[in-house]
């Protein structure tokens, strides 16, 4: 019996502990809210995205994806990553990226390309504009 009740606490727990950390793709930063991106346009064709999540490997994708939004959002099509930082921040990973962006397929990055090949990692639908 003891066994039994450890093994659903630690599967509470586990679970519990696990669905805390989930961060959302779509939260802006901000009011309190640690986890969620935050950008900044620097030129026409340039911009600073930052995207703080409580595990590097959320922050590192959503930061793509939030490049790869931004690109598409501002009638771009590709970018190219000039600088690329991953901190540390109160518990969560920041990371930091300056991108440079292209109307055409000139740039490193396809933004429609890893929009979509993240949409479908993290399994996220469109949303209703």
């Amino acid at each position: 019996m003891k066994k039994i009740f450890f093994v659903l606490s630690l599967c509470f727990f586990l679970v519990s502990t696990g669905f805390a950390g989930i961060v959302r793709y779509n939260t802006k930063a901000g009011g309190g809210n640690q986890s969620g991106y935050y950008e900044n346009m620097l030129q026409t064709d340039m911009y600073e995205v930052q995207f703080i999540a409580r595990t590097w490997f959320y922050a590192k994708r959503y930061c793509m994806l939030r490049c790869a939004n931004l690109c598409l959002e501002n009638g771009y099509k590709s970018f190219n990553i000039l600088f690329n930082e991953t901190s540390i921040v109160q518990e969560c990973f920041g990371v930091y990226m300056n991108i440079e962006c292209f109307r055409d397929d000139s740039g490193k990055y396809k933004a429609e390309e890893i929009k979509t090949n993240l949409f479908k990692l993290f399994n996220i639908k469109e949303e209703a504009n």
